[in-house]
This record gives C-alpha cells, structure tokens and sequence, in this order.
C-alpha cells in the first residue's frame, strides 16, 4: 500500500527462476486485487544504478497520481 492508498507493487523475477510469459500472468494475477505491479528481472537490475533503478519507481508512481 503506497502513502496515498494506492496498491502497488514490486516484483524482482530472477532469470533463473522465471520466464517471460510470468509477468503478464503475475500482473493479471495482482490485477484482480487492485496492484499494480512493477516487474524488474535480474538481468535489467545487474545492468542498473541505484538511481536508474529508483527513477523506474518514481515513473511507475507517477503514472497513476
């Protein structure tokens, strides 16, 4: 629950363990309970600054305010 009662949601998939299709149907899944849901995959957070990496936080809150 984010400060302004708004349902968000972050979800890291490591390579290893997920594929591609799971994040449309972890989406869907989070969806159906009022989340939306950010997905970061391991291999884009490797790849990432701390502060790129807060910058795709602050974009995914400022979509719904």
């Amino acid at each position: 629950m984010d400060t302004d009662g708004s349902k968000r949601l972050i979800e890291v998939f490591g390579d290893y363990w997920h594929i591609e299709g799971d994040e449309e149907e972890r989406r869907s899944h989070f969806a159906e309970y009022g989340f939306d849901t950010l997905i970061l995959w391991e291999h884009e957070i490797n790849r990432m600054s701390d502060s790129e990496i807060a910058e795709r936080i602050k974009e995914v809150r400022s979509n719904k305010e």
